[in-house]
Order: structure tokens, then sequence, then C-alpha cells
């Protein structure tokens, strides 16, 4: 990932060299190599190591050194930033899973933290699933014939 990165970042030396402004640089970082970054650091949090998150947070310090962005961006504020974008963008009416949320918040008896939204968890009927989750594989168990070496359906 840093080294198709690293070519990005010879592609905006390029492009800074044919005149391209200073304020779009940022628009241009964000496109080809931020949302990269903030994608795999998301998908790979829990498995990251000291030593990759220092590679990344090194490469985005170059990138800031050299005028590529705005501000100054570490590993630890990227998968939270780009979480808390989300649910913000998940909470306006037009958005496709807006449906799922309800409008209603759960009565709870215990003092719990404060959230920075008013909806309620989403709940699950457990029996249910596990019911379905056993048929199917049963279903599927007893689909399956062994005639002359071959599993046949």
């Amino acid at each position: 990932m840093l080294t198709v990165c690293s070519q990005r970042i010879y592609l905006l030396k390029l492009l800074r060299s044919q005149g391209l402004l200073v304020q779009q640089f940022h628009t241009v970082f964000v496109a080809l190599i931020l949302s990269r970054i903030t994608h795999a650091i998301s998908a790979w949090r829990g498995q990251l190591t000291r030593q990759l998150q220092e590679r990344v947070d090194a490469f985005l310090k170059r990138a800031t050194k050299f005028c590529f962005c705005e501000e100054n961006y570490t590993t630890a504020e990227l998968p939270d930033k780009a979480d808390a974008r989300r649910f913000r963008l998940l909470q306006r009416p037009e958005h496709c899973l807006y449906h799922l949320l309800s409008d209603t918040i759960n009565s709870c008896s215990m003092e719990l933290r404060l959230r920075g939204h008013s909806f309620p968890f989403l709940s699950a009927n457990i029996t249910c699933i596990k019911t379905h989750l056993y048929h199917d594989v049963c279903s599927n168990m007893y689909s399956y014939w062994w005639i002359d070496g071959l599993y046949v359906i």
C-alpha cells in the first residue's frame, strides 16, 4: 500500500510542476492517497503493528511537509474520523440505510454514557437466527448423496 501511495506522491509532484494550484493539492491528495490509507487502516486496524503504524505516520508527515495536504494526519485518528463521517452520513434521510434506524429510543434502567445520537441499538431475535441457521445446515447436509465416489445433489 505504501508503495502505491509513494508512486502517487510522485504523480502529485508532476502535477505541481505542471502548475496545479496549492489549494487543489489537498483534494487530489485525499482522492488518490488518503482514501486508500484510510480504507486499509480501517480494515486492518487491530492487526497493525507499531512499526507499520510508524511507517504510515512518517509517510503522512512527509506528505504534509511537501504541502500535499492541509493538516497532519495520523494512523490513530484516521479510522475514528472515517467512522464518525460514515455515521454522520448514515443519519441523513436520503441515505440508503437510513430506514434501518428506528425513531424510538430504547429505555434502559442503567446509567449509560451519553451517545452522540438518539438512535437505539438494533436488536435481533437470536433464537430465530439459530433456528434458521440450524435448519439450513441440516437440510444442506442431507441433500447430497454419495454415489460412485462422488457427492451428487
